[in-house]
Formats: structure tokens, sequence, C-alpha cells
């Protein structure tokens, strides 16, 4: 079932007037025309009513698929950011590891000819 545009319709109620004038109604036909009129009005209001309705629906929707792909995408930083800080953790610990071990060859550089053999901190 197709809708009818305010155009359409004040067409169709103008034909449905009867067509002879003022002069030609009679009290009867001029009290159908008054209410079709107004439910012609009526049906306009509700035509109205019914696309600002469906605009909010669009965009709410609109909206909704826009929150999800934001979700989606926060969902992929967060585990990135999670990837990125168990390298960070690991690479510390790796470059506190070397510290130690040239801070060890550093000291049996300077001492090399010791007889003590203590062992190295690793």
């Amino acid at each position: 079932m197709s809708r009818l545009s305010e155009e359409e319709i004040t067409t169709s109620v103008g034909a449905w007037g009867g067509g002879g004038g003022a002069a030609g109604k009679s009290g009867v036909a001029a009290g159908t025309e008054e209410q079709m009129g107004a439910s012609t009005g009526d049906i306009i209001k509700k035509e109205a009513t019914l696309r600002r309705e469906r605009v909010a629906v669009l965009m709410m929707c609109s909206v909704i698929r826009d929150v999800v792909q934001l979700q989606g995408s926060l969902r992929d930083l967060l585990t990135q950011m999670d990837t990125l800080n168990t390298t960070n953790e690991k690479l510390r610990s790796e470059g506190e590891l070397l510290q130690m071990y040239i801070e060890n060859l550093q000291v049996a550089s300077i001492c090399p000819h010791t007889t003590s053999h203590r062992p190295l901190q690793v």
C-alpha cells in the first residue's frame, strides 16, 4: 500500500467536492465536504508524524550502527594496546638482563687477573 503525498490528497479532496461551486452544493454536501476536509487534515497530520518518526528511527539506526562500529574499533585498539604492553615488558626485562651482563663484563675486564672466581651476577 503506497502512501499519498499531501498534494495528491489535496487534489483528491478537491475532486470529491463535486465541482459545482458553492451555489450548487446542498447543506448535506457541504457538511460532508467539511468532514472529508477534517479527516484529510488528520491524514495529512498523521502522515507528517509518520515521516518524522521514520526519520527519527533512521537516524537512531545510523547512530546505533556508528556506535557498534566504534565499539569494534575500540576493542581492536585495546587488543593492540595489550599486545604492546606485553612486548614492552618483555623488552624492558631483556634490557635489564643485558645491562647486568654488560656491567659484569666491565667488572671482569677491569680485574682480569683476579684469582677468586666469584660467580657473575645474572
